[in-house]
């Protein structure tokens, strides 16, 4: 019961919290795609960020247990994304 709670808990914090992190996300988007054209890096496209975002939101609210923080740096190297059915 109490992990049941606890998971409740935490998708409820996840998801109000998604409302600030997306547009945060997309803004950070917007001003880094610039500079990783001009640098050469790879394309890194809004939903790969997104996801970049909410896997590291993640990371932050169960403190690396469930997944580990992925720096910006590898954020090419993300396959999270979000969907309609994401258990978390």
């Amino acid at each position: 019961m109490a992990v049941s709670l606890g998971i409740l808990l935490m998708l409820v914090v996840r998801g109000v919290l998604l409302w600030v992190v997306i547009p945060l996300s997309d803004v950070w988007w917007l001003l880094t795609e610039p500079a990783r054209v001009a640098n050469g890096k790879p394309h890194v496209g809004l939903a790969e960020t997104i996801g970049w975002a909410n896997l590291n939101l993640v990371a932050v609210l169960t403190l690396g247990r469930l997944t580990p923080f992925t720096s910006w740096s590898r954020v090419s190297e993300v396959e999270h994304r979000i969907s309609l059915i994401d258990p978390v």
